[in-house]
């Protein structure tokens, strides 16, 4: 017995021992982990819990010459979500939950629920389910938010467009990146959610006007779901600690355009199809570039209805489209100074070579028409009465590679690099051109009509505004421009774009004279078919044209001029869709914007005569 129980007490000391030793393992391990290694451990188990979220930046904003501001951020609540806050089965029971707590337009709810059949894929940020909360619709969701797992109530800055449809064309406007600008632009740090430029001034100068993100922290849960948001100030005590970072808004831009300008032009072309361009022939700066119908790029914020999207597309008056830099139209009799500067400049006609105009001009057994019977006509009346007859003559004399090589100079029939992504060149043929085009031959009356803008001939407003500006200037062409600098947020200039020269017509100082003047005259004579674009103590040269399309169409109403004629500060182009003739339609479009340019009083009537 005894024997036993000392071998007990031995097997109680032994077992007493294996505890204390295990114990003081635990208690060094405890040490180890707690104390020596505790601050960097801590640090860990923090990276591990806290996530970052991206925090959208403001944009940078969009001024007038004036620093006017044509594009701005303000203050919108937002009801968002985060995806990762509940598994995607989960979903579809709070976003039923949301819409009946507020309105959410059904085309949103179908696209989150297609993102978030799989929230694991998607980036950590979270996402807008309706902007512009009412105070009402603040209340009845901020008493609800403990029914909606995942969902918060957020202060974002969102796009507006303060003067509505206003140049709407040129600024463009915002919306979420789609799955194939994601596809571009991830590289480049972008990512689903993000919010970008998808035309005009917006998408040009995304990469300035973007901004950078900034970031937001939330504590997870071990199957990464949402605890809470981190406040500033929170996180682990020591040599390691995550913060919130701001976002940092982007870059400004300051135009040459003048809202003033803009919006004279837009109201004379209101009811109408076309558009105006004025720049300053001095060095390509775009003051005003209307284009009618047009669009409010507000109805973009945050996302376009499918309602109203597909009513924007099928409209037969293709609001959408920036008739201003892609609207291609013949030229017409707008296009006569291109091809007189090119007969005097190459010495085949002289200012005194005169044709007979009897009403109608036969090439072979083909007559081709006049608009009215001249007479015996020379240059200054050939420009200024705008004689058909004389002009066809004149064309074959110079023939068609001479009058494209002279039209380009003008900047017809070439890009322009205008710093808009929708710009079209249009086209001035030749016989080459005609053969890889159509694969058919030159004939004389392609010549004909090329002579006085018809046919396959085709240009833009702009390019025809710029052609106003080389007579104006005597022969450079300038690249035309809408940003006069990028601003930082602080309103410093960051970059000042510089005048950019593309092109010099080098013609006879005696050329240009004569061209100038014919075109003065079509303004400021009585027999001038552009008379009612005068205005008083402004004394300008311009041209009208009335390019045929269609048959059983009116035609399109073009002008184009600058002013003062001695000291030209300012040139401009004018088109009007299937509105007759130039006289009478588009030369009184130009002297209503022509006076806000000069601050004159807004001139009363306008009706010009019914000539080309």
């Amino acid at each position: 017995m005894k024997m036993e129980r000392s071998d007990l007490l031995v097997r109680l000391w032994v077992l007493r021992g294996v505890l204390f030793a295990f114990l003081l393992v635990l208690a060094g391990r405890l040490w180890y982990l707690q104390i020596f290694k505790g601050k960097e451990l801590t640090a860990l188990a923090e990276r591990n819990r806290i996530r970052r979220i991206a925090v959208p930046p403001p944009r940078g904003i969009i001024y007038d010459r004036h620093l006017r501001p044509l594009a701005r951020n303000r203050l919108s609540y937002h009801l968002v979500i985060l995806p990762q806050a509940q598994p995607a089965e989960e979903w579809p029971l709070t976003l039923a939950r949301i819409r009946r707590i507020v309105e959410v337009k059904p085309e949103r709810l179908r696209e989150l629920e297609e993102k978030l059949r799989d929230p694991s894929q998607l980036p950590l940020l979270t996402i807008s389910v309706k902007a512009d909360l009412t105070p009402w619709e603040l209340a009845r969701l901020a008493e609800r938010l403990y029914d909606l797992p995942g969902a918060f109530l957020e202060a974002r800055v969102q796009r507006e467009y303060p003067q509505g449809p206003l140049a709407a064309h040129v600024l463009g406007y915002v919306g979420e990146i789609s799955p194939s600008e994601l596809q571009r632009l991830k590289e480049k740090g972008y990512r689903m959610g993000d919010i970008v430029g998808k035309s005009g001034l917006e998408r040009q100068y995304e990469p300035q006007l973007r901004g950078q993100a900034g970031q937001r922290l939330i504590l997870v849960d071990a199957r990464n779901r949402f605890v809470s948001f981190v406040e500033e100030g929170e996180g682990v005590q020591g040599w390691f600690t995550q913060r919130s970072l701001p976002p940092q808004p982007g870059l400004s831009l300051r135009l040459h355009l003048d809202s003033e300008i803009q919006r004279a032009a837009e109201e004379a072309l209101k009811g109408r199809r076309g558009a105006v361009v004025v720049v300053n022939p001095q060095n390509g700066a775009v003051l005003a570039m209307a284009s009618q119908p047009s669009f409010d790029p507000n109805l973009f914020i945050p996302s376009i209805s499918l309602s109203d999207w597909q009513r924007l597309l099928r409209s037969p008056e293709h609001p959408l489209l920036h008739r201003a830099a892609a609207g291609l139209y013949p030229p017409g009799s707008a296009f006569k100074p291109v091809v007189a500067l090119a007969a005097l400049a190459e010495g085949v006609i002289t200012p005194a070579t005169s044709f007979h105009c009897s009403g109608v001009y036969h090439l072979g057994r083909w007559p081709f028409g006049c608009w009215s019977v001249h007479g015996t006509v020379s240059l200054l009346k050939g420009i200024a009465r705008s004689c058909d007859v004389y002009f066809y003559q004149v064309g074959q004399r110079v023939g068609p590679e001479r009058i494209a090589r002279y039209a380009q100079a003008f900047g017809l029939g070439r890009e322009l690099g205008l710093d808009l992504p929708d710009e079209r060149a249009g086209w001035i043929p030749t016989p080459d051109w005609k053969r890889q085009r159509y694969g058919e031959p030159w004939y004389p009356g392609d010549m004909v009509n090329i002579s006085i803008g018809q046919g396959m001939i085709a240009v833009t407003p702009l390019e025809m505004a710029m052609a106003a500006s080389v007579f104006a200037n005597k022969g450079l062409l300038y690249r035309p421009r809408l940003v006069e600098a990028i601003l930082s947020p602080e309103g410093e200039v960051v970059q000042r774009f510089e005048p950019e020269v593309l092109a010099r017509l080098k013609a006879p100082d005696s050329a240009w004279e004569q061209v100038r003047r014919g075109m003065w005259e079509a303004v400021n004579m009585p027999y001038g078919t552009g008379r009612a674009a005068q205005l008083p103590g402004i004394t300008m040269a311009g041209k009208t044209g009335s390019a045929e399309t269609r048959r059983g169409l009116k035609t399109h109403a073009w002008f184009l001029c600058f002013a003062p004629y001695e000291a030209p500060q300012v040139a401009l182009a004018v088109v009007v869709e299937h509105a007759g003739h130039g006289g009478a339609v588009a030369a009184p479009i130009a002297r209503q914007v022509l006076a806000t340019f000069f601050h004159l009083p807004s001139p009363q009537g306008g009706g010009g005569v019914q000539e080309d």
